[in-house]
C-alpha cells in the first residue's frame, strides 16, 4: 500500500485546526469578559472569517466520529497518531503496528 504522507499531515493538522476553533469558539461563548479590548466591527470581521476558515475545514475533512469510527483503519490510524503528536499526546501504538 502506497501512503501519502504529505496527504496525511495535512489533514492531521487540519483536524487540529479545526478542534482549535471549536475550543476558541466555545470559549468566547462562555466568557463574557475579553482579555482584549475590540471595536465591534473588527469582532464581526473575525468572527466571519472563522466562519468561513470552519465551512472549508469541514468541506474537506470527514466528521469526527468516523475517524473515530474507522480507527482501525491504516490509514485513519496514522492520521489519529500525527494528530495526536501534533496536539502534544503520546501516541500508543507501536512502530510494528503502523
Amino acid at each position: 500500500m502506497i501512503v501519502d504522507t504529505v496527504s496525511l499531515k495535512t489533514e492531521a493538522l487540519l483536524l487540529f485546526c479545526r478542534d482549535l476553533i471549536h475550543t476558541y469558539n466555545d470559549e468566547t461563548k462562555v466568557s463574557s469578559d475579553s482579555i482584549f479590548i475590540t471595536d465591534s466591527y473588527l469582532d464581526k470581521f473575525i468572527a466571519q472569517h472563522i466562519e468561513n476558515l470552519t465551512k472549508g475545514i469541514n468541506a474537506i475533512l470527514q466528521p469526527n466520529d468516523y475517524y473515530i469510527r474507522n480507527s482501525k483503519v491504516t490509514r485513519i490510524r496514522i492520521i489519529l497518531n500525527l494528530y495526536n503528536s501534533i496536539n502534544g499526546y503520546k501516541t500508543f501504538a507501536k512502530r510494528s503496528e503502523i
